[in-house]
């Protein structure tokens, strides 16, 4: 491997550090609390909202600097969470990790002098922080330090003295952004058979003994299934605000105009009344759905809760948790479909096909559950894949529905279950 230039490596002052210099620069890696408890890897692997853009310098200035990247250029300040020793140039290959699809608040940066090599490192994960884990490899006495951001493919849960296999852009000594953690299956070693040595005089009889009964190889443990997500008004579910706009219809969904017959009504019914969930998955990390969704002119949120507005579409969200309130002055059963997906994404006012979701592209998988009628919960291995058009898809009561765009894609039983609040 290349020797590289220069490096230098940022993060967050509220790690516990671990003091360390490599060409003059200050590295701090993760510690073994976060905010003042024991932190472990899984809580890493499914913090929401932090990404990991790659790309060059340009601009650069003692607190900020701008990054170049194939999507193009983004504003990143490591003024006040990232501790920065040395001096940014133009031109030089930076990796950033922070908050947000841009990380103007960065927790993690690191710079070379070229682009760094992608590779695979083995080891045991040591300690963790809320940012990522340092990784003991055999034979070696420094600690790697790896980072794992939105788009990392991670198992569904990591846990301190796992040996793990990391895939990744730096290098072993100085750092890497993961792209994919894999937990390699223990393997223990056989042990040699002893020799032996015969011997002039025939040795004694030895008096019989009990053979032991082999110990049987550890059967690794499978991997959890994700913890479920109940539902309660004014919950939030999934990193809010991505959406444009975000909260509410799009400019060219629901206005106080009809759409697909439903109308915009100054109150809401209760005639049929029934709820679905929307789950989004965004490259492996789960976006909210927008509140006040079917509401024009909404009033204020009071605790993530909206109940207030001009007029309310018979279809509508009072929170960000994803769940969608189905409701109609007509008198029907609950068992009963009167809506389909298309009639939300109408009042909504954005486009689902097989490579996208809204504003969100990369090829699609959707998996469907329900709950059982008069239940409330919908199980994880309940799920299953959906290859059709979304958009005619029939609404029932307590039905969950998961959307994936772009890789990692959860399958059953690792997409986490649904427990529904109300009866309906």
């Amino acid at each position: 491997m290349p020797r590289l230039a220069q490096f230098a490596v940022c993060f967050v002052a509220a790690c516990v550090p671990v003091a360390c210099d490599v060409q003059g620069t200050n590295v701090t890696v993760p510690g073994t609390r976060a905010r003042g408890r024991p932190a472990t890897a899984t809580a890493i692997a499914s913090a929401a909202g932090v990404v990991s853009l790659r790309g060059t310098v340009a601009d650069a200035k003692s607190a900020k600097f701008v990054l170049r990247t194939h999507d193009g250029r983004f504003g990143v300040d490591i003024s006040s969470r990232t501790t920065l020793r040395g001096r940014l140039h133009n031109g030089e290959y930076a990796q950033v990790v922070g908050h947000g699809l841009r990380p103007d608040r960065a927790r993690y940066v690191a710079f070379w002098k070229s682009r760094p090599p992608m590779l695979s490192v083995t080891g045991r994960i040591a300690s963790s922080s809320e940012l990522g884990f340092s990784l003991d490899r055999a034979g070696s006495s420094s600690a790697t330090i790896v980072v794992i951001s939105s788009s990392t493919k991670t198992p569904p849960a990591l846990s301190p003295g796992e040996n793990v296999t990391v895939e990744g852009f730096g290098s072993a000594a100085r750092g890497i952004v993961a792209t994919r953690v894999a937990v390699d299956a223990a393997s223990p070693s056989p042990s040699p058979a002893a020799s032996v040595t015969p011997s002039a005089t025939p040795a004694p009889t030895p008096t019989p003994v009990a053979t032991a009964t082999p110990t049987p190889a550890r059967t690794p443990t499978p991997a959890p299934t994700p913890r479920g997500i109940a539902l309660e008004p004014g919950k939030v579910v999934g990193q809010d605000d991505l959406f444009t706009p975000p909260d509410g219809n799009t400019p060219s969904g629901g206005q106080s105009q009809t759409i697909d017959d439903i109308t915009c009504a100054p109150t809401m019914y209760d005639n049929y009344h029934v709820h679905v969930y929307i789950g989004l998955y965004v490259n492996g990390k789960q976006v909210a759905i927008p509140d006040q969704i079917g509401m024009y002119q909404p009033g204020a949120i009071s605790n993530g809760y909206t109940n207030t507005a001009t007029c309310f579409y018979y279809i509508h969200t009072h929170d960000a948790s994803g769940l969608i309130h189905l409701e109609s002055p007509q008198t029907a059963a609950v068992s009963d479909s009167m809506y389909t997906l298309q009639n939300v994404f109408d009042v909504w006012g954005i486009s689902v096909g097989p490579n996208n979701f809204g504003q969100f592209t990369g090829a699609v998988r959707i998996f469907i559950g329900r709950a059982p009628l008069g239940t409330t919960t919908v199980s994880s291995s309940s799920y299953t894949e959906y290859l059709g058009d979304p958009n005619s898809m029939a609404l029932y009561s307590h039905q969950a529905i998961w959307f994936e765009v772009g890789p990692p894609y959860y399958e059953p039983p690792y997409i986490p279950l649904i427990r529904f609040y109300n009866e309906y």
